[in-house]
């Protein structure tokens, strides 16, 4: 188990960064993540979305074959919503 100190976390970012691991935490805290996992999660996200992070995962959630309400995906993949993965089959959801 990795324990973070998630008072550190996402202390170096910019207002946009921030702006944007706000909406989605807040996506994961409705989707029934707890207020540290959403969080957490959040962060790590915005690391990645950094041009230079090398992080090329992707989470089914951000995924156009991710059916939510359905728990699922529609390319017949395990769908893991919370964890950060690489799929051959990821697509964008359009912003």
């Amino acid at each position: 188990m990795v324990v973070m100190d998630v008072g550190v976390l996402g202390q170096d970012r910019t207002d946009e960064e921030w702006e944007t691991m706000l909406k989605r935490e807040t996506t994961l805290l409705k989707m029934g993540l707890s207020g540290v996992e959403a969080f957490v999660l959040a962060v790590r996200c915005m690391y990645r979305d950094r041009p230079d992070s090398g992080d090329d995962r992707t989470l089914c959630l951000e995924c156009q074959h991710a059916k939510r309400k359905q728990a699922r995906c529609t390319k017949a993949q395990v769908y893991l919503p919370f964890v950060l993965q690489r799929c051959d089959l990821f697509l964008k959801v359009a912003a």
